[in-house]
């Protein structure tokens, strides 16, 4: 088979899956189908060039999301399925989609069910405009036609949680991971971060960014910022990731970061002072707490804050934690990521994903938005301080009321819970619906 690098253009590296599918395209004639299993990366926002292609000269049929596992324990990254015919797609066409996680995705990988019993009872419809029309081509695997009209509506009667008209301002902790680890150079002896995680867990080479040393591993002294134990001398209070695991969990701070370590910088101090939003970068949803110490945290970590005018009007953190930590915000990043399985690696926020999360729009010269506002700032404080248990009366009344500004009915509400019935167990949905949840919400049978 004879292919033309040049009409990959002068962009830069290709993965080889990248470079088979673009063989693939041209050796197909126009209505050629074929179907190709590849690694999830072909969501990345990296790959855009890559979907932009295929969906320009291909028209999609089928985008199967189906989870870590299927080449064995040791192989962590997502594997994809998708079905194409050679010629553009239609505006007006759709693909299906599935995303497989939890134990379905288990039974599949045995053999004990098929995927095209699973396609029948769990596909989903995706308008192919909505990727066409992207900037990056990106497809929402777990977004379909029923979910388009939910999420507009929540964007509509919302403000983004950060990004140039958002509430909040952001920041992100310590350049350092949770336990602080630190190289000292042996020839100008300053401290630096380790050189990246590799397989196994060790650390690469890297040089030195005040003299250029290349240091290694087996040739370095350690040093570390964090310590268990309150030191002497100067020192702040510490919240890693780990600490921030649960829903409306007010964290104390139980570690400590040495400061005035000669020639590490530090953050700016003001950064973290209280009161802040903390959100974890890592793992399967939104994990977030409210901190009104004067607590740092590591890089993994991120700061968002009210900025002044927000908060002159009459927005309170209180109510930004509890859209972040409702089930209707878990829903739109689930439908917008699809990173729903706790089995997946590397499932994470970045602020990029987070800066569009929507945060209910509150009208502070209308009475009625005032006390909405402040009745959910109250029931939060509740939660916070162990007065009230998840999924008890407070939890259940913040929903509602926050689903009231995002003007959603009691039938789109219904249909939010319904759609986390089937995803796997984890502490994300464990929190969400601690006394169980909801069978899913079929809208024909519920109207027939």
């Amino acid at each position: 088979m004879l292919f033309n690098p040049r009409s990959l253009g002068n962009e830069g590296d290709w993965d080889s899956w990248e470079l088979f599918i673009m063989i693939s395209i041209d050796a197909l004639r126009e209505g050629g189908r074929l179907a190709l299993v590849l690694p999830d990366s072909f969501f990345y926002p990296q790959k855009a060039r890559t979907r932009k292609r295929f969906f320009e000269e291909m028209t999609v049929e089928k985008v199967f999301s189906l989870g870590p596992d299927w080449f064995g324990p040791d192989v962590r990254m997502g594997t994809i399925v998708v079905q194409a015919r050679r010629g553009r797609s239609k505006n007006a066409s759709t693909l299906h989609s599935i995303v497989l996680s939890g134990a379905l995705r288990q039974q599949a990988i045995r053999g004990q069910i098929p995927l095209s019993q699973i396609e029948s009872t769990r596909s989903r419809e995706i308008p192919v405009a909505r990727v066409l029309e992207s900037p990056t081509y990106e497809i929402e695997v777990f977004r379909s036609i029923d979910d388009d009209r939910i999420m507009a509506a929540i964007a509509a009667n919302s403000v983004c949680l950060s990004g140039a008209d958002g509430l909040c301002e952001r920041a992100r902790g310590e350049e350092i991971n949770k336990a602080g680890l630190l190289w000292v150079c042996p020839s100008c002896l300053s401290p630096t971060t380790p050189g990246r995680k590799v397989k196994g867990g060790a650390y690469a080479d890297k040089a030195c960014e005040k003299c250029g040393h290349l240091l290694r591993p087996r040739f370095v002294d350690t040093d570390s910022l964090i310590v268990d134990r309150k030191p002497k001398g100067a020192f702040a209070p510490f919240i890693d990731g780990d600490d921030i695991a649960r829903r409306y969990c007010q964290v104390a701070p139980r570690k400590w970061l040495r400061l005035g370590v000669p020639g590490w910088e530090y953050k700016d101090d003001s950064i973290y002072r209280s009161p802040k939003i903390l959100l974890r970068q890592a793992g399967v949803g939104v994990f977030a707490t409210l901190d009104e110490t004067e607590a740092r945290c590591p890089q993994s970590v991120y700061i968002y804050r009210l900025r002044d005018l927000p908060e002159f009007k009459g927005y309170k953190h209180e109510f930004v934690l509890a859209a972040l930590l409702s089930r209707t915000v878990a829903y739109v990043v689930f439908k917008r990521f699809a990173e729903v399985d706790p089995a997946k690696a590397h499932a994470k926020l970045t602020h990029e994903r987070i800066a569009d999360l929507p945060i209910p729009r509150v009208d502070f010269r209308r009475r009625k938005d005032r006390t909405a506002h402040d009745a959910v700032v109250s029931r939060v404080r509740s939660l916070l301080e162990g007065k009230a248990q998840l999924g008890g009366t407070e939890d259940r009344e913040i929903e509602q009321i926050l689903r009231e500004f995002w003007n959603l009915s009691a039938d789109d509400g219904a249909y939010i819970n319904g759609e986390f019935f089937d995803l796997p167990e984890g502490q994300a949905i464990t929190d969400l619906f601690p006394n169980g949840r909801p069978k899913p919400f079929n809208r024909e049978l519920e109207t027939a």
